[in-house]
Parts: C-alpha cells; sequence; structure tokens
C-alpha cells in the first residue's frame, strides 16, 4: 500500500512537473532555466510538513487535554465545539438563544440550573433590527449584526470570518448564528448534498478550531426524528457538530408554555433531556426535570399538573374528583400519581374500598422561624435557604427547600424573617407553620 501511495504521488509530481515546465516555455522561458525550476519547486514542496498537522501519543494527548471542556453553559456549549440548536419555525429557538446571550453578557452564575461563564456574545441573526431588539438585552457586551447590515447577503465564509474577527476584538467566545438556512443559502437541492454542506460548516469548524464556541440555529424538517435526524438537510449538518440540541413544544396535555431540550453530544453528564417553562408574562425561566428522552417530558407535565390541581390538605381528592380537576381520564396520570406518592410529593389516605375512598392531597411545607446566618448577612448571598418539613399523618416527612432571597431594610441590614413572611403570604395555603395551622 506504501509503495502505492508513493507510486501514485510520484506520477503526480511528474505530471506536475511536466505542466509547469510546459507553461514555462511557453511564457518565453528557457527549457532548462524551466527544468531547474520546477524541479526545485516539487523537492521544496514534497521535503516541507503538512501545515495544521501534528502527531503524538495516546499519553501525551491526555496529559495535554484538560479533564473537561471549557463550558460556556455547563453541558451544553463549550469553547471549541460547534453546537447545533434546531426545532421548527415559531417553536421558541430564538427565544431560548436571547436568555442564553442575556444571561451571559449579564454575568449571571447559571441558566436553567447549569453554570454559565459570562462575557461579550457576537450574534448574527436573520431578523430584522426592530424583532432582534425586541429579544435581546440592551447591552454593549452584545454585538450584533441584523439582515439590514448585511445586504446584499454575502459569502457564508466571508459573514463567519467577519463573525471571527468581530468575536477576536471584543474578546466573545460565544458566536450564535441564525440561522443556518438564511446564511449559508444553499438551496433546497444544495441543502439536501453531504458536499455542499460539508464545504459550508468548515468556516464554523475553523471557528470552533479558534476556541469560539458557534452556536448554530437550524431548523426542523416537519418529520421527526432522533439524535439530529429532524434537523432539515443532509446528514452532513448533525455529522460535523459536537453537540445537537433540539428544542419542541410538549405534546400531549402538557402547558402551553412548557419546552424540551433533547441532546445528543459528547460529553456523558449532560442531561438527554430538559424540561423547562418558561413565563412570557414574566420573563422567568423554570426547569420542570431532566429525564432520558422524549418519553419523559410528558411524565413530568402530569406529575406537575397533579401536583397543582390537588388541594394542599385532607380530606383531599377521589380518583374521580382529580380527573375531574386535571380533565383527563385515569388511565393516562395513574402512573404518575402512583409515583408522587412513592416520593411522597402527594399524601393519601383510604383503604380504598366502598367507605372508605382513596383520597389524595399535596405534602404540606412548613415555614420555621429563623434568622439568617451572620455570614449570609454579611456576604448578601441570596441562595436558597433550607426550611424544615413538618410530619404528615402517616408518620413520614418530605425533606424539600423552597426559595427565599434575602431582603434588606432601609438601614441596610438584612432581614430573613419578613422575607419569610413574604414567601409565606404570596404562596398561601401552600406552606403551613409547624403547628399544622395556616400560615
Amino acid at each position: 500500500m506504501r509503495e502505492r501511495r508513493q507510486r501514485g504521488h510520484s506520477e503526480r509530481d511528474t505530471t506536475t512537473l511536466g505542466a509547469r515546465i510546459m507553461l514555462a516555455v511557453g511564457s518565453g522561458t528557457d527549457y532548462d532555466v524551466a527544468v531547474e525550476q520546477a524541479l526545485a519547486e516539487v523537492a521544496t514542496r514534497a521535503s516541507a510538513p503538512a501545515p495544521g498537522i501534528r502527531f503524538m501519543s495516546a499519553a501525551e494527548l491526555r496529559r495535554t487535554t484538560p479533564d473537561e471542556p471549557d463550558w460556556l453553559w455547563d453541558g451544553y456549549i463549550a469553547s471549541g465545539w460547534l453546537t447545533l440548536l434546531g426545532g421548527k419555525p415559531k417553536a421558541g429557538k430564538s427565544t431560548l438563544q436571547s436568555a442564553l446571550v442575556e444571561a451571559c453578557v449579564s454575568r449571571a452564575p447559571s441558566f436553567l440550573g447549569r453554570a454559565v461563564s459570562g462575557g461579550p456574545v457576537v450574534v448574527v441573526t436573520e431578523e430584522g433590527a426592530v424583532t432582534a431588539l425586541n429579544k435581546l438585552p440592551a447591552s454593549d457586551d452584545v454585538r450584533i449584526l441584523v439582515r439590514e447590515h448585511a445586504w446584499p447577503k454575502p459569502t457564508f465564509p466571508d459573514l463567519i470570518a467577519a463573525a471571527v474577527d468581530e468575536a477576536e476584538r471584543v474578546g466573545a467566545k460565544l458566536l450564535v448564528v441564525d440561522s443556518f438556512a438564511f446564511w449559508a443559502q444553499l438551496g433546497a437541492d444544495a441543502e439536501k448534498d453531504a458536499g455542499a454542506v460539508q464545504s459550508a460548516m468548515a468556516p464554523l469548524l475553523e471557528a470552533a478550531s479558534a476556541k469560539l464556541a458557534p452556536l448554530l440555529i437550524c431548523h426542523q424538517r416537519k418529520a421527526p426524528g432522533d439524535g439530529g435526524d429532524a434537523l432539515r438537510g443532509s446528514g452532513a449538518i448533525a455529522a460535523n457538530a459536537d453537540m445537537i440540541l433540539e428544542y419542541e413544544r410538549m405534546t400531549g396535555d402538557t402547558s402551553p408554555h412548557q419546552r424540551q431540550l433533547l441532546a445528543v453530544g459528547r460529553w456523558a453528564s449532560t442531561p438527554p433531556l430538559l424540561v423547562v417553562d418558561y413565563d412570557p408574562q414574566e420573563g422567568s425561566w423554570r426547569v420542570v426535570g431532566e429525564g432520558q428522552g422524549r418519553g419523559d417530558g410528558e411524565r413530568f407535565a402530569w406529575r406537575e399538573r397533579l401536583t397543582a390541581a390537588l388541594p394542599p390538605c385532607e380530606p383531599g381528592a377521589t380518583y374521580a374528583e382529580l380527573g375531574e380537576l386535571v380533565g383527563a381520564q385515569k388511565a393516562k396520570w395513574l402512573g404518575e400519581l402512583n409515583a408522587l406518592v412513592a416520593d411522597g410529593t402527594i399524601q393519601t389516605a383510604g383503604d380504598g374500598k366502598r367507605g372508605s375512598p382513596k383520597r389524595f392531597w399535596r405534602a404540606a411545607v412548613s415555614v420555621p422561624a429563623f434568622r439568617s446566618e451572620p455570614e449570609t448577612e454579611r456576604n448578601g448571598n441570596a441562595d436558597l435557604f433550607p426550611f424544615s418539613v413538618i410530619e404528615n399523618g402517616n408518620g413520614n416527612s418530605i425533606q424539600q427547600t423552597v426559595p427565599a432571597a434575602v431582603t434588606e431594610t432601609d438601614n441596610g441590614d438584612l432581614d430573613a424573617d419578613r422575607e419569610i413572611d413574604r414567601v409565606a403570604e404570596k404562596f398561601g395555603d401552600l406552606f403551613t407553620t409547624a403547628d399544622g395551622i395556616s400560615a
């Protein structure tokens, strides 16, 4: 095989040598001079190492490679990685992307329960200025290119090169490109061609090799699929990515505000499924739960609906009453109800017989009187404070935490007791005091 490769190289060099000599002679160069020049060029090219190629031992690679990627968004986006974010039109991709950008430029410690590395962000968007401004934070650390400022459209390599230059200029690591279909300009046929897509993806891979974190927004096709199969176009789009994220509406009887973020990537700690709830009125995000795939999303939704529908205390609701409260037949939610009872989120009583039907209610959480610790007061820490949980009727107790940010009084002192009163008032009968009397 080596001899065959060497023979192939020799044949190509001979062909190239002859072509260069003929070209030089045709341009008026003396034949002998043309031969010497061509031979020298071929010898130089043969002895020079291929640019950008460096072999090393596996042991050296292990020594020089960090144990963890340089995460920008823990588990999902890292420097040196190309991440895809796919979804159907109007599914909320831009909303999620904008929230992540805001978390980065505002130096928030986390987003959706995952640590964020803050800093400037470069955004290339297909949207116009008015629409983009309604979604992104008014921060000097957001460097944005809207479609009006890149018209007529540049070539995709030129566009990415300009975005990389801007990222290097402002010290940004996250580079958002929304969307691939709009800016790559491949057309319907070329978008399905692996060769054309591979060529178009090259500038993004080069940006990743420069330790940037390109986040490429893609569209999903109508047909469903797993592991990036639902992304529109050639499979080469997903094949080039280090992480594939798909942001989708929930199916079944779920809240219209809930979405599922499915992930397929190269890191084992990344959850395959993250179910989130976004309140557009408040602009707030909440993690509903993590799971192993699409099938878990509807489970989380039922757990939330059941918990919200049940009364907070005895005597509780029967199966029939609960079915009316959630508006669905028992077969759809019985499994999740049993799971909630098993983990103590829901309490139950009754034998399930005539005269003693099974009844269900939410587990009660107590709000004890306490003072914030001195260290917390000095540091102004607004982390979660642990609350004890009262014992319920069957002698079990549930360990939970209730968020309670510490507030500041007029004289600058932190007052945890005032915040407890505020939380108790806001959540009403969800909370009870240690003796079972409503707060």
